[in-house]
């Protein structure tokens, strides 16, 4: 059976040098996808096999441009899921605070809300007045949740 070749398009972001690929279909998470030899796999692990070699078992990419869209190797490293948890917090991209989608409050009213525990009023009066659970304040108070506020 003939084999096609398989065409790659992508647009070069003259600002950030991303390859964004254009010419594949893309999960719910923005990382394009292509059909190598009948196997599906991400287009990022592609394009660094071809520069680089093989990834190592047990490894990631890591994009050092925070786009899971792009494809240019020389922004495609491998590394541990360790290390690229690391990537996320230091670049401050990680579901904390009101990046996580389940927040109920702002960084501003866990301020008032500790701001608020020892002046006398119980958690579940200060529950009431932010229109969260007693459990929510409780997890404040006690460190548990909105640690970097």
């Amino acid at each position: 059976m003939a084999r096609r070749s398989q065409k790659f398009e992508f647009v070069r972001d003259l600002e950030t040098d991303c390859w964004n690929l254009t010419s594949h279909a893309i999960t719910k998470q923005g990382y394009p996808k292509v059909c190598i030899n009948q196997r599906h796999r991400y287009a990022a692990h592609h394009f660094y096999e071809l520069v680089y070699g093989p990834l190592p078992f047990g490894t990631v990419i890591r994009h050092t441009c925070d786009n899971p869209q792009c494809i240019n190797p020389a922004h495609l490293q491998a590394g541990t899921h360790a290390d690229n948890v690391a990537d996320r917090v230091e670049r401050g991209r990680s579901a904390i605070g009101t990046n996580h989608g389940r927040a109920e409050l702002t960084e501003r009213q866990v301020k008032n809300i500790r701001g608020l525990l020892d002046t006398g009023l119980t958690r579940t009066e200060i529950a009431r007045k932010y229109g969260v659970t007693r459990r929510v304040i409780y997890q404040i108070a006690e460190g548990l949740t909105w640690k970097h506020v």
